[in-house]
């Protein structure tokens, strides 16, 4: 193959595989990042802002043309930095001590007047921290639904989501529509003083794809 041809090929190859990456147009509240479509999951992270969980508050945001891509929302907490000194121990994470409880309602409707996540809990007893090891003061936070373990052969088993909403409405997890236009509502029922120690930020993630 002459370079030409080899050059033309391969600009062809990635003009198919970039430009579908964009085709979204996101209108809503906060700011949608786009981290590309060659990045590990996740892809996108859709900063809604931050938060204040010491104090009942109530928030609301608009979501409007978000990419069909299955979508977790939760928060993002950042605490104080630890001593480089201190050696390493789970039990310093800010995942494993769960330091604030504040008790949450998050619900989302969409355009058609459907309920697609309704969480309600404390924070430290009824929703996930998870975190990367390695960077002790950051967690993300985000909701589980039900589930019913299946089994499919002598020891084999699976699990099959229960109680799932509109658009594959789960815990606080869903798959937007195409063009959707989607109502998320943040109430913090009972709030926790500790919790001013803390950066908080409401967002969602979603999408990605990584090369093997």
């Amino acid at each position: 193959m002459s370079r030409y041809w080899f050059l033309t090929f391969t600009g062809l190859l990635l003009f198919a595989f970039f430009i579908p990456c964009r085709w979204w147009s996101y209108a809503g509240d906060g700011h949608l990042q786009d981290s590309t479509c060659i990045s590990p999951e996740p892809r996108f992270a859709l900063k809604l802002g931050a938060v204040d969980l010491s104090l009942s508050h109530t928030y609301t945001y608009t979501m409007k043309g978000l990419p069909k891509d299955r979508f977790g929302i939760g928060f993002r907490i950042v605490g104080p930095t630890f001593e480089p000194q201190v050696p390493h121990n789970p039990s310093h994470h800010i995942g494993e001590t769960k330091p604030i409880n504040p008790k949450l309602r998050l619900s989302l409707s969409n355009k058609q007047g459907q309920n697609v996540i309704n969480m309600t809990g404390a924070l430290r007893h009824d929703w996930v921290w998870s975190y990367t090891q390695g960077i002790l003061e950051e967690a993300f936070i985000y909701g589980i639904g039900e589930e019913k373990k299946i089994q499919t052969g002598n020891q084999t088993f699976t699990y099959r989501h229960i109680g799932v909403l509109a658009d594959e409405g789960w815990g606080t997890s869903f798959t937007p529509r195409s063009s959707g236009e989607y109502y998320l509502v943040l109430e913090v029922i009972e709030g926790d003083p500790d919790a001013k120690n803390y950066q908080i930020e409401l967002e969602a993630t979603g999408g990605g794809y990584a090369l093997l």
